[in-house]
């Protein structure tokens, strides 16, 4: 079970691609393009399809309250996140089977060769810039709430068996903090969002090796089949855009 798109634009060209891996019963992970450069992706957690439903809370929420705005900031991409997490708390209580679930939220908008973007969980959203490629999000997990605290070192963090449990989802508890913020891009810079099923599969190293010899348009598909092929156990997906000129 897989799903793609992709798209060009005056100023982006984008692709996206989900896979359900060979591991699991369902695609949990969900994904948004909201015209004209709003990227959304959420990774869902929870019995019963419950993980499915709240990613797919996000994005539509996304899709809901961004398509046709104007002036998307920052905030405007945190008020999703809170809406959403209102709604799956909601959709939690008057559905007990699905208590408990959550998801991750990873948006960004372009405007004006300037990215604005929010974030909670560990979805990840990468800069590529002239080959050099950057997580500008912050994994919300055990093991990075350790090393942030200063109790162990990054390597040994990762020993832990509770190490990527997440410490922050959207839609287990009322009150959601979510990260944000903005910074520039450039012709020909990229930016890759996607849920951990990749970026727990691929380095960084090997994303970046990825992105040569290829176009945007078969991109997505490109990373999420590496992932797969490298032994990938959850679902995975990806969005890649590219700058094509000023925006």
């Amino acid at each position: 079970m897989s799903g793609k798109e992709k798209e060009m634009r005056s100023n982006l060209v984008w692709s996206a691609y989900t896979d359900i891996g060979p591991f699991r019963k369902e695609n949990e992970d969900s994904f948004a393009v909201v015209p004209p450069a709003t990227f959304v992706i959420a990774d869902g957690m929870g019995g019963y399809a419950a993980g499915e439903i709240a990613s797919r809370i996000l994005t539509d929420t996304a899709a809901d309250l961004l398509t046709g705005a104007e002036n998307i900031t920052e905030l405007s991409l945190k008020h999703v996140i809170t809406k959403a997490n209102r709604k799956i708390v909601e959709e939690a209580i008057n559905n007990p089977e699905k208590q408990g679930m959550g998801t991750t939220a990873t948006l960004c908008h372009i405007k004006e060769n300037v990215v604005y973007w929010a974030h909670v969980g560990d979805s990840k959203l990468y800069h590529v810039h002239k080959g050099s490629i950057v997580q500008i999000t912050k994994d919300h997990t055990y093991a990075n709430m350790l090393v942030d605290r200063g109790q162990v070192s990054f390597n040994e963090a990762y020993l832990d068996s509770s190490a990527n449990m997440l410490t922050r989802a959207v839609g287990v508890e009322d009150v959601i903090f979510s990260d944000s913020g903005s910074f520039d891009v450039e012709l020909g810079d990229k930016l890759i969002l996607c849920t951990d099923g990749l970026s727990g599969t691929l380095s960084e190293d090997t994303i970046c090796e990825l992105l040569h010899d290829s176009t945007i348009e078969s991109m997505a598909n490109k990373l999420v089949k590496a992932a797969i092929d490298r032994g990938a156990r959850d679902n995975v997906t990806a969005i890649v855009v590219e700058i094509l000129k000023n925006c």
